[in-house]
């Protein structure tokens, strides 16, 4: 409508990386701004705004603001310090470093190439939607999501029975009937209709032919089917309903945003000599011992207990802990510990 999106309600759909997802629900101010506060998500995620007035959302435009994440801030030049490092001792420590690297009994592998065969957009899509039984092959498998094709069908039925060869639709207003490459059967019964699921439930013709085509992301036609009464002699129809990112034509609308979040925390190698025996017959040169990147502290006292083995060569730890208190002052302490422990003791 070309008009400003104020005091509106406004759907947020987040997916992460890890295809994790989550909904929030935000109100627009007079002038059509909005405020998200404290959102949590790693890697590259895809933020998508939609109008709780359902089709309307194709018309928005939405365009983010420099935020904490995104907006530069000028730091002042550090000025230069009155005095030098020995090159003596760095290079001493680096010396010490490396020769405790080649004493490891460990082996330097050459250059490893690895080949993968990229999937095809209908396997991707299997893999987002299809599980179980439902999985693997069909005899034919249908993507609407990655095709330019426009979808104006009534329903998935409508859709499909002029484009699956052997499919028969009957219909009688919503009482619709499916049979597959079938002719009349023997028996009294006649022929038999196809098992039909949505979203991998059995579901009948009537509730799945309210459902507009468009919403439809991906058919499996089985000739016969295992989990169906009978193993489905008639054949079985797998209906998936588009989720997340596939709801939304990425062609046809402006309110996707690609947003980069934190880092992926990757996790410290620390080794358990309680665990692997052998790890007993090895020289330790590890110089970081322990490492903690997220501890919450929510009490005034908390006490967090620190667990770590020692390498062969330590008596002095150095600590250093940094944080940040509930009111954003930042908290750095060093302290350094003596301790005559033996080899790998708590």
């Amino acid at each position: 409508t070309r008009k400003s999106f104020a005091d509106r309600s406004l759907i947020i759909f987040i997916e992460g990386a890890d295809s994790s997802r989550s909904i929030q629900m935000i109100n627009t101010d007079g002038q059509g701004y909005f405020r998200e506060d404290s959102l949590i998500f790693f890697d590259m995620a895809h933020i998508l705004f939609k109008d709780i007035r359902g089709r309307k959302s194709d018309q928005l435009e939405v365009k983010m603001a420099a935020d904490s994440l995104t907006k530069p801030y000028f730091i002042p030049a550090i000025e230069k310090l009155p005095f030098t490092i020995s090159d003596t001792t760095v290079a001493g420590k680096l010396a010490y470093d490396y020769n405790a690297i080649l004493k490891a009994s460990g082996l330097m592998l050459k250059n490893v190439t690895i080949r993968v065969r990229k999937k095809t957009p209908v396997q991707e899509l299997e893999e987002r939607y299809a599980s179980g039984l439902f999985s693997g092959f069909t005899e034919r498998t249908i993507d609407l999501v990655n095709t330019n094709e426009v979808i104006n069908e009534r329903n998935i039925f409508e859709y499909l029975k002029w484009r699956v060869p052997g499919l028969n639709v009957t219909n009688d207003g919503f009482d619709y009937r499916i049979t597959y490459r079938q002719g009349v059967s023997l028996s009294s019964m006649g022929s038999q209709g196809m098992a039909l699921y949505l979203d991998e439930i059995e579901t009948d013709a009537s509730f799945i032919s309210t459902i507009p085509a468009n919403q439809v992301a991906m058919v499996k036609v089985f000739s016969s089917f295992v989990g169906a009464v009978g193993n489905g002699q008639g054949g079985a129809l797998a209906i998936y309903t588009k989720k997340g990112t596939d709801l939304y034509n990425s062609t046809s609308t402006a309110d996707k945003i690609t947003y980069r979040g934190y880092s992926i925390i990757k996790e410290f190698y620390s080794p358990d000599y309680s665990v692997n025996s052998k790890a007993d017959d090895k020289i330790d040169h590890r110089i970081t011992l322990h490492w903690m990147p997220d501890i919450l502290v929510s009490d005034v006292n908390a006490k967090i207990p620190v667990v770590f083995y020692n390498n062969n060569r330590t008596k002095h730890f150095k600590i250093v802990v940094e944080g940040m208190t509930n009111d954003g002052k930042m908290v750095c302490i060093e302290k350094i510990i003596d301790d005559d422990l033996p080899k790998k003791a708590f």
